[in-house]
Order: structure tokens, then C-alpha cells, then sequence
């Protein structure tokens, strides 16, 4: 007669009925729905768009002087002078050609400059039809060169180069309306001077984002595909089974479906702060599942039956996977406080993500199980995780003997990289964004030496009503700006409204604008005044190119010459001179979001250790608990100083990142030593937990090694910088969970109960410690 079956559960009975295929049908749904939301969403490549907090100054400089920040610039290069008929003639007809272009609306050149000649009433412009004849074109060259619009802004001080300031329509903001408008352009410059001595490209902003965006919408792709197929990899390997693989896998890319389906829905944007998020989820869930399945393989060995081994595999999960998952999305969901949007909806939907995740998990894959039944038990002889199994052992016995040697090598190695964290600079160049190889950058590059950059920094220069253009103090003030400006070697030529009215006829003392230059000023284009002075609110602009600098120069330029034109301008009551500009606005939202993300960062450690205070009821595991995770966040930081690697907003979201995940591992070894307290001395018990945790901490971590390798593939060096602090803070906190933190126990343990027992009593031998783990 054969034995008598056990009475099952609610949820075991669950696990064999056909109500399974109905929760299999909702959550098809559930996919279909987030398949519907990632069609819905959008790439930001603009680092400006995607830090910018609640500041409005850039959109003043839109409202006031029409500067919406798309410039696209036009750099002709040629072997020497730019100045032969030849060339100046090439440069009047590419000038014509791309005016007429769809999308652009004004271009600017040497051609749109005014001569300081008057015919009768008329000012002639700088060259005129016949200014290139054989005879005339020596004074040409003159004219040009002593103009005080030309050299410098619109003709490189070698007369090797020359700019062509292309203005876009407003309709043409987004990426594919330039990449499309860049290729218009790149065939027209290869029409005209293609076979001339000469090259042109397109440069700016605007193509350097383009670029970009270029290049994230490839990498997520090759993030989720690598990512996945690296994790499918790892699974194979140590499951050696293509059933259990289809479990492990099946909840997390659910869980991923549905945050990037509830991204589309809400309308937030992929940038280069989240790029990475989706990998993220991924590799969170999937080390959950791992330890889910290595669990209830363990059930099954034992010889309980499969909803049994199920039920029983869940219940003894749910908490640690909980406590992970929790810690994970607090980490992330600190970044909600951060100023910037795009940093804030980073935080929140990858915490909404691992909760998602974990839902995702602890239902999918027991599912799933339940279909597959024995085909994910483990193979006779099967021992895939030997290797790991027997590091860990070693590193018991290293413990145990070496306790002192770790422990305080693990806090002089922490406090050390405190101390270099210190020390660390801060950068934002763009050349951390793009690829220096890139065609896009290496064009920029070309702006930048010939003509100072492609951004621009600019002094605003704002008079009370009873003054005007015509005062004395005002121009005053914009001469102060000027040399403000002029005074730092790095910047370009400032060019203000004084230059403009310089190169009238009749010339320009100084001081003191006329009615005379007013009415000549009208000559030039509307459009080009317009960017320079605004006489109805009372307000007049100083620019600048500026090159790629990092964060810190920028904020040393900006203090020099706030501080400069403070000391000159307290007589002028009433003017007020400030300093704006892409570049200035990006360093100050950039020093804004490092500061959001270090509170965040200090958030979520006391949040996080605080709730393992209360779970574990204890200050003193709280306190341990710290210990690995600050040796693993301060070693990684050490090594940015020590390399002179300067922080990015990548380098600080990381260590959010890592200070979620990394305490995924401190959980499961606290949560296996206070379960083997139970049946041993504590001292023991700290050994043994190594043995027991060791193995599937390894695993887990060389999944999220696969997964933040991953990044390694991109292009973009801010990533690549993610991806290698990444997976060095993943490597410290293995160290600092399976030997600093262990030999820290070990030695509060030996400290508390020190005067009670024996040690040897409590510890027994290094075999006893050993065996049966």
C-alpha cells in the first residue's frame, strides 16, 4: 500500500490546480500593457535639458535676446589664409546656399558685417561685390582685418578659419530634426568646397547631443540584450538546466517590462542619469530569483515534493528578499529628494521598479515551477557551486585565524578612503559624455580652437529705467563686462553692442553712444541686435565663447569675474552685471545635483541601517552592518582620487546604486547569523554563517558583475566610468561581507562575551567550524 499523501496547504493546493493559468493570463496582460508604455518612451541627450532645476536664467536669455541655445556653427578651414577671391568667394556662395536651407532661419558670416565706408547716406557692407577684383582685394583683406566684428568672432586670429553662425528654426529642437538638417548641410559643404582646398564641418551643441542620443538609443539594446543573455549565461552555468534558467529569468524581465511600460505611461524620459535603470532592475531581480531557486532546489534534495518544496522555499525567502528589495528601493528612492526632475524620477521608478521586481519574482517563478515540477532539481553530481562553496570555506578559516588582521585593516583601508573622498574634484565636460573619437566631438573640438568653443558664457548687463543706451554709466558698465571677460585667457574674444557701434562710420570715442550711431546701428539685422541688447527692458548682453572645462573652472571663472566687476561697479548705483550661460547654468546645476545626491546618499545610509537597527533589534548589528558597506562605497571612491578621476553625476548615482545593492549581501549573512545563533555560540555561529551565505553571495555577485559589465560595451565614458566603479564596489562589498564584516562579529562577539566561557569552549575546533557547512 502505498503512503498516504500529506494534507496540502491553500497555496500548495494553489500550485496544483488550474487557477494558475489564470494568474499566467494576467500577467500576459500585464505585459502587454507595459509593452504598450516603453512604446511611449522618449531619449533626452541634452545634458543641460536633463540637469536643469527650477532655475529660469536660460529661459530669460530665450525671452529677453531670443537665445534658445541650437546655434549650429559652420568652421571653413583652410591650409593658410582664408583670405584669397578665391576663398572668400566660396565662403559668399556657401553662406547664400545654406540660408535657404528648411530650418535654418538667419546665418551670419564675414558677409553680413557693415563696412565702416559710407556711400551718401547708405553704410556699405564689409565686402562688396567687386571688394574681391585683383586690385581691390589687398584693401579687402585690410577692411577685414581691422574690423572689429571680424577678427576674433566670425575670422580666426591665424586667418585660417572662418564661421558661419547658422540660427534654426524653432521647430527644430529635437534629435531628428538635426541630424537630418547636419546632412542637408554636410552635402551642401561638400558640393561647394569639396574639391577645394578647404574643409568645412558642422559643429555645436546641437550636434554633439545629436550624437549622443545616437548612441544611448544603441546602447539600450545593447545593454538589455547583453545584460540578459550574460545573466541567461550565468544561470546555465550554475543551474545546468534550460527549465530552471526559464524560471529564473521569467520574473525579472516581467518586472522590467512593467517599469519601463509605467516610464512610457508617466512620460519620463531616458537620459544618461537613467539609461542604465533598466539593467538595474534587471540584475535586482535577478538575484532574487537565484536565491528563490537555489532554495527550493535545496527543498527538493531534501525529498519533500515539489508544491511543498515551493511553499516552504517562499516562506523562507520572503523576508530576506523583502529586506533586499526594500533596502534596494530606499537607496533609490532617496534620490526623490533631489532638485533636479530627471534625478528624482531616476530615484522613484527604480524603487517602484524593485518593489515591482520583487512582486514579480515571489510570484512568477514559484509559478513557473510549479509547470516545469522536477526538471529544475538539481542533476545527479551536479556541484556548480563547488568552486564558490570552497572560497568560501577558506575564507572561514582565514577569519578565524586572521580576525584582528582583517578587521582593522578593513576600518584603516575605510578611514583612508574617507580621507581621499575629501580630496576628490567634481567635472562635467562634455568630453565626458561623448566619446572623444567621435566625429561630433572632434568638430567641436575645431570651434573650440579657432573660435573659443561652441558655448557661449555671457555677462547681462541690466540699467534702471532713467538710464538708456546713451549713458554714460551704462556704457561704462558693458566696457566693465568686457574686460572682465577679456582679462581670462581661456574665453574667446568678448563681443558686446560696442563692438557694433565701433564699426560705424564715423568711429566711437568710447564712452559715449550718439543718435547718429543708433540710427546706423538699425543697418545691421534685426536679428543679429537683437542677441546683444534689448533697450525695452534695459538690458544689454557680453558674450563669450567658452571651451569644454570641468566644473571647477568654470566656478573659478565665474568668482574671478563677479569679483572683478564687483570692485569696479559699486559707484554705479542701480546696473547690475551677472554672468549666464549654458555653461555657467550646467555648473550650477551640476554643483546643485552632486549636493542633492550626497544627501540622498547620507539619507539612505541612515534610513537603511536604521530599519536594520529595528529589524534586527539591535544597535550593535546595525552598526556592523555599516561596516562592510562604507569599506566597499570609500574603497571605490579612493580609487577615483587614486586614478584622478575627477566625480561625475554618474560616479555619485553609482554609489547610490551600490549602496542599495551592496547591502543585499550584508542582509543575507546577518539573517544567516542570527539563524545559526540559535543552534551555536555566537563566535561560531559568525564562522559558520560564512560557509553557509558564502556561496550565494559569489553567485550573486558575478550576476551584477555580468550586468554593470555590461556598461563596459558603451562608448560613452561617463558610462564606462559607472561601469568599472560599479563592479569594483561590488568586489570591495564581497570583501567587506565575507571577511571584514565576519571578522568584525567575531571580535565583539569575543569582546561581549569575553570572562563567560572559554574561547575555545565557544569556537571548538577550525574542522568543527567547517564541517557540515
Amino acid at each position: 500500500m502505498s503512503p498516504r499523501r500529506p494534507e496540502y496547504t491553500f497555496w500548495q493546493r494553489f500550485l496544483t490546480s488550474g487557477w494558475r493559468f489564470a494568474v499566467i493570463g494576467g500577467i500576459v496582460a500585464l505585459c502587454g500593457l507595459g509593452i504598450w508604455g516603453t512604446t511611449k518612451l522618449r531619449i533626452i541627450s541634452d545634458p543641460a535639458g536633463m540637469l536643469q532645476t527650477e532655475d529660469r536664467q536660460l529661459d530669460a536669455l530665450a525671452e529677453v535676446f531670443g537665445i534658445q541655445g541650437t546655434d549650429l556653427l559652420l568652421v571653413l578651414h583652410a591650409p593658410n589664409s582664408m583670405l584669397t577671391a578665391e576663398r572668400l568667394g566660396l565662403l559668399q556662395q556657401l553662406h547664400q546656399e545654406v540660408a535657404k536651407v528648411p530650418g535654418i532661419r538667419d546665418a551670419y558670416s564675414l558677409f553680413s558685417l557693415r563696412s565702416q565706408r559710407k556711400f551718401r547716406r547708405y553704410v556699405l557692407p564689409l565686402i562688396t561685390s567687386s571688394a574681391l577684383e585683383p586690385e581691390r582685394l589687398e584693401s579687402t583683406r585690410e577692411h577685414i582685418r581691422q574690423h572689429p566684428l571680424a577678427r576674433g568672432h566670425f575670422l580666426s586670429e591665424d586667418e585660417s578659419s572662418t564661421l558661419i553662425v547658422l540660427r534654426t528654426e524653432e521647430g527644430v529642437s529635437d534629435v531628428r530634426s538635426v541630424q537630418s538638417l547636419t546632412k542637408q548641410l554636410d552635402a551642401i559643404i561638400a558640393r561647394t568646397v569639396g574639391r577645394h582646398e578647404m574643409t568645412g564641418v558642422v559643429t555645436g551643441y546641437p550636434v554633439v547631443y545629436a550624437e549622443l542620443h545616437h548612441l544611448m538609443e544603441r546602447d539600450q539594446y545593447v545593454f538589455n540584450l547583453v545584460g540578459f543573455a550574460g545573466g541567461a549565461l550565468v544561470g546555465w552555468l550554475l543551474f545546468r538546466r534550460t527549465a530552471a534558467v526559464l524560471c529564473v529569468v521569467s520574473g525579472p524581465l516581467v518586472g522590467v517590462c512593467l517599469a519601463m511600460g509605467v516610464a512610457g505611461a508617466w512620460d519620463i524620459p531616458i537620459t544618461i542619469i537613467n539609461s542604465s535603470m533598466p539593467l538595474i532592475i534587471l540584475i535586482v531581480g535577478y538575484a532574487d530569483a537565484i536565491h528563490l531557486l537555489l532554495e527550493i532546489r535545496e527543498q527538493l534534495a531534501d525529498g519533500h515534493e515539489l508544491p511543498v518544496a515551493i511553499t516552504r522555499s517562499c516562506r523562507q525567502m520572503a523576508l530576506p528578499c523583502l529586506l533586499t528589495s526594500a533596502t534596494t528601493a530606499i537607496g533609490f528612492g532617496s534620490l526623490i529628494i533631489s532638485q533636479v526632475g530627471t534625478v528624482r524620477h531616476f530615484g522613484g521608478l527604480t524603487a517602484v521598479g524593485c518593489v515591482i521586481n520583487f512582486c514579480c519574482v515571489m510570484t512568477i517563478v514559484p509559478i513557473f515551477v510549479s509547470f516545469v515540477g522536477n526538471h529544475v532539481a538539481r542533476l545527479p553530481g551536479q556541484t556548480a557551486t563547488e568552486p564558490f562553496s570552497r572560497t568560501s570555506r577558506w575564507a572561514a578559516v582565514a577569519v578565524r585565524r586572521y580576525a584582528w588582521l582583517f578587521a582593522t585593516s578593513g576600518i584603516l583601508f575605510t578611514l583612508l578612503g574617507g580621507w581621499c573622498t575629501a580630496q576628490l574634484r567634481s567635472s562635467n565636460r562634455l568630453a565626458d559624455s561623448i566619446p572623444a573619437k567621435s566625429r561630433a566631438y572632434q568638430t567641436y573640438l575645431l570651434s573650440e580652437k579657432y573660435f573659443g568653443g561652441a558655448a557661449e558664457i555671457y555677462a547681462r548687463v541690466r540699467w534702471p529705467e532713467e538710464l538708456d543706451l546713451e549713458s554714460p554709466e551704462v556704457v561704462q558698465a558693458i566696457r566693465i563686462a568686457e574686460h572682465a571677460i577679456a582679462n581670462r585667457q581661456v574665453l574667446g574674444k568678448p563681443l558686446s553692442i560696442l563692438d557694433v557701434v565701433s564699426s560705424l562710420p564715423g568711429g566711437f570715442d568710447g564712452t559715449h553712444v550718439t543718435a547718429r550711431h543708433r540710427r546706423e546701428m538699425q543697418l545691421f539685422p534685426p536679428e543679429l541686435l537683437s542677441r546683444m541688447l534689448n533697450e525695452s527692458s534695459g538690458e544689454a548682453l557680453v558674450a563669450a565663447r567658452a571651451p569644454d572645462i570641468g566644473v571647477d573652472e568654470v566656478q573659478e571663472l565665474i568668482g574671478a569675474m563677479r569679483e572683478e566687476v564687483a570692485t569696479s561697479l559699486p559707484a554705479m548705483s542701480g546696473i547690475e552685471i551677472s554672468f549666464v550661460g549654458m555653461a555657467v547654468s550646467m555648473t550650477r546645476d551640476f554643483q546643485q545635483l552632486v549636493k542633492d545626491l550626497l544627501w540622498s546618499i547620507a539619507l539612505a545610509t541612515v534610513l537603511i541601517f536604521g530599519l536594520m537597527t529595528v529589524l534586527f533589534r539591535s544597535l550593535r548589528m546595525g552598526l556592523l552592518s555599516a561596516v562592510p558597506n562604507a569599506f566597499a562605497l570609500l574603497g571605490a571612491a579612493a580609487c577615483l582620487y587614486l586614478t584622478d578621476t575627477p566625480v561625475q553625476f554618474a560616479s555619485i548615482i553609482c554609489f547610490t546604486i551600490c549602496l542599495g545593492i551592496s547591502v543585499d549581501d550584508t542582509i543575507h549573512y546577518l539573517t544567516r547569523f542570527l539563524r545559526m545563533r540559535r543552534e551555536m555560540a555566537e563566535e561560531r555561529a559568525a564562522i559558520a554563517a560564512v560557509i553557509r551565505v558564502g556561496p550565494a553571495i559569489f553567485v550573486t555577485t558575478v550576476v551584477f558583475l555580468v550586468g554593470f559589465g555590461t556598461v563596459m560595451l558603451s562608448p560613452i565614458p561617463v558610462l564606462k566610468t559607472f561601469s568599472w566603479l560599479a563592479c569594483l564596489s561590488l568586489v570591495l562589498a564581497l570583501v567587506g561581507d565575507l571577511l571584514v564584516l565576519p571578522a568584525c562579529m567575531l571580535l565583539v562577539s569575543r569582546w561581549h562575551l569575553s570572562g563567560l566561557r572559554e574561547p575555545a569552549n565557544k569556537l571548538g575546533s577550525e574542522q568543527k567550524v567547517t564541517d557540515g557547512y
